[in-house]
């Protein structure tokens, strides 16, 4: 059985989910109460972005094993994909309870922490994640955007160095550290670090917003009506991405556009 459940993690690691799935049905055929048979299911769903059925499996792997801690914090990855946060919160005080060091609990609560815009809250467990496990480069991203949003810009930037330090292909790092650098009127270097952001994932739309309202600062109207424009095709409800680029075009005196893009949705 453990050389079973051996095989399915290499699997996945090698991204054989079909092959994985196959010898978790043979696992959980040989033995109906292999909680960890179901944990792994579960990973292999998740990664397959089936979230409900992800949650399932993990419930499963609970119910047969209480003190699955990993179970939890996989469980409150899934939920929060599904937008319930609460949920997920409640899923990852739960694996922290059960193991106060796993690094990764407190990483993904910071995560959901963030987006209850709980900030000094968010740095604390962000903190915690990197004391028990310095190398885990989401939790630097994810402080420094908490860091942003309490206006402590430098630290922001710090965060984001230690994070492509870590892994220079995180686009999140480029954007929020954009994000920092346009606060601090940084346009240039703002620009520079979108452009990377983008060259990185080109679904970024934060990205192309911060860079367009740099370029506005620059006085590249032109420039940054593109890319807002880019922002809205990739996320539409940005809405008061209509206002910022009326403003492009009030000072291109090109004043018909402007009443339009104002009232535009």
């Amino acid at each position: 059985m453990e050389e079973k459940l051996k095989r399915i993690e290499d699997l996945i690691e090698n991204k054989n989910y079909e092959g994985a799935l196959e010898l978790c049905d043979e696992v959980l055929a040989q033995d109906s109460n292999c909680a960890e048979g179901y944990f792994l299911r579960g990973k292999i769903n998740s990664l397959l972005e089936k979230y409900n059925e992800a949650i399932e499996n993990y419930t499963h792997a609970i119910e047969l094993n209480p003190e699955h801690f990993k179970a939890y914090s996989n469980r409150g990855l899934a939920k929060k994909e599904l937008g319930d946060i609460e949920g997920a919160l409640q899923d990852y005080n739960k694996a922290i309870e059960l193991e106060p060091n796993f690094s990764f609990a407190y990483n993904n609560r910071a995560f959901v922490k963030m987006l209850l815009k709980n900030y000094k809250s968010t740095i604390e467990d962000c903190n915690k994640a990197i004391e028990l496990n310095p190398d885990v480069y989401q939790a630097y991203y994810i402080r420094a955007g908490a860091n942003v949003e309490l206006k402590d810009y430098y630290g922001a930037i710090l965060d984001c160095d230690k994070t492509i330090e870590l892994n220079s292909e995180c686009f999140e790092a480029y954007y929020i550290r954009a994000t920092a650098k346009y606060y601090l009127k940084d346009y240039n270097s703002a620009i520079s670090d979108c452009d990377k952001a983008i060259e990185l994932n080109p679904e970024c739309s934060e990205a192309y917003c911060c860079r367009a309202s740099s370029k506005y600062y620059l006085k590249d109207y032109n420039s940054a009506i593109e890319d807002y424009n880019k922002t809205l095709e990739l996320d539409p409800k940005y809405e008061f991405v209509h206002i910022l680029k009326a403003k492009c075009y009030f000072k291109l005196k090109q004043y018909k556009k402007f009443i339009l893009s104002i009232f535009e949705k």
